[in-house]
């Protein structure tokens, strides 16, 4: 194998040792391990991925602006990872955005049926709007994918959210279960148990 084909190996290599580092917490060691398998050339969705793995990593570290545009960079592609970055740092009218151009761009075209991930990032959006305290874009959220949201797992908890905010947020501590966010909400979810009204 020629150096010229080894970059690419040796980039997939380094992007499996920093996913490794990332699950341990490790932010330096998954920006040490990018950094030493850094190359040119390689395929949009490697490189995809060592954006976001880098962008997590300097969040997590605290440069939460550099994280922010390193992301981006990637367009429709790093609009989750900023909605989780924002709901991190609890800006949920920033989160809810991010999550609108993530479903401008992920979801199959109406009529066509939602699957388990698009119901969730739907559902997600909603529990941004509802923290925003966004009732006209709850309103207009059930309007386009209230439908195809029926019957799932998700269901309940996008009704709750969409049909009356003000219970759906005094619900967020279940919801939050079902739709796997309790990273993402525990200083607000902390908030509502001790019932201190959440900011509109």
């Amino acid at each position: 194998m020629t150096a010229m084909q080894d970059r690419p190996a040796r980039a997939a290599l380094g992007t499996r040792l920093a996913a490794m580092r990332a699950v341990e917490g490790d932010a330096a060691g998954t920006i040490a391990a990018l950094d030493a398998s850094e190359s040119d050339g390689l395929d949009v969705a490697l490189a995809a991925r060592r954006t976001l793995l880098r962008a997590r990593a300097l969040a997590r570290s605290g440069a939460r602006a550099d994280a922010e545009s390193l992301l981006a960079t990637l367009g429709p592609a790093g609009a989750a990872a900023r909605a989780d970055l924002r709901a991190e740092a609890q800006d949920w009218p920033g989160a809810a955005a991010a999550m609108a151009e993530h479903l401008l761009t992920s979801l199959a075209p109406d009529p066509a049926p939602l699957g388990g991930d698009d119901q969730a990032a739907v559902a997600r959006h909603a529990a941004y709007l509802a923290l925003a305290g966004d009732d006209a874009g709850l309103a207009a959220l059930r309007a386009a994918h209230g439908a195809r949201m029926e019957g799932g797992t998700l269901a309940e908890a996008f009704g709750v959210l969409t049909a009356d905010p003000a219970r759906g947020i005094a619900d967020l501590p279940r919801l939050q279960r079902e739709l796997g966010m309790l990273r993402l909400l525990p200083t607000r979810l902390e908030a509502l148990r001790t019932g201190v009204q959440v900011a509109r």
